[in-house]
């Protein structure tokens, strides 16, 4: 894992890191719906995407779906997957594009 290198303001995201084999594109603290949350677009093994990262403890009481409505309105065509497998952050995932 690796700290990406572009600065973060917000404590919440200060740990956030990516896996070796992730390219960050892009990377943007922004809120959504009251939310603290970290925009990002990267490439990963020959796919490219986009993310929006909530702090775990600021949406552990939010379902899934309750998580993918704050940022539907936004992303309103988009299929979502969700990951909650990192104790720090939630990730919902979108705009899927293979590039190889």
């Amino acid at each position: 894992m690796k700290t990406n290198s572009m600065e973060i303001q917000n404590k919440k995201f200060q740990n956030l890191t990516t896996d070796e084999e992730t390219k960050i594109l892009f990377r943007q603290q922004t809120i959504f719906n009251g939310y603290d949350a970290m925009m990002e677009s990267w490439i990963w093994d020959g796919i490219e995407g986009q993310s929006v990262i909530f702090y775990s403890n600021d949406v552990k009481n939010l379902t899934d779906e309750e998580l993918m409505n704050l940022i539907k309105e936004h992303y309103k065509n988009e299929t979502f997957t969700i990951s909650r497998n990192n104790a720090d952050y939630v990730f919902l995932n979108f705009n899927f594009m293979i590039t190889k």
